[in-house]
């Protein structure tokens, strides 16, 4: 599943606007999602590590409750770098 959960955010970012959001529209969610995505604690020591590792655009902050508290995607970390 994370491998074409990758797959569809590469090609989103290639391919024109109008004919992905077409593409996109016929894609159902269950064929993408994760069923156990990757997530990051709110100590969020580690965020670099956990991008660099699973190579998705983004990935939930989950308190220890597993509730998601928000998502931080990866170039809004790297424009505060």
């Amino acid at each position: 599943e994370m491998v074409l959960a990758k797959a569809f955010f590469e090609v989103r970012d290639r391919i024109e606007g109008t004919y992905m959001d077409d593409v996109a529209r016929r894609v159902i969610v269950e064929d993408i999602m994760l069923e156990s995505p990757p997530k990051l604690s709110n100590d969020l020591k580690n965020v670099k590590d956990d991008f660099l590792s699973t190579g998705l655009p983004s990935l939930p902050v989950v308190d220890s409750n597993d509730k998601v508290l928000g998502v931080i995607e990866r170039k809004s970390l790297l424009r505060l770098l």
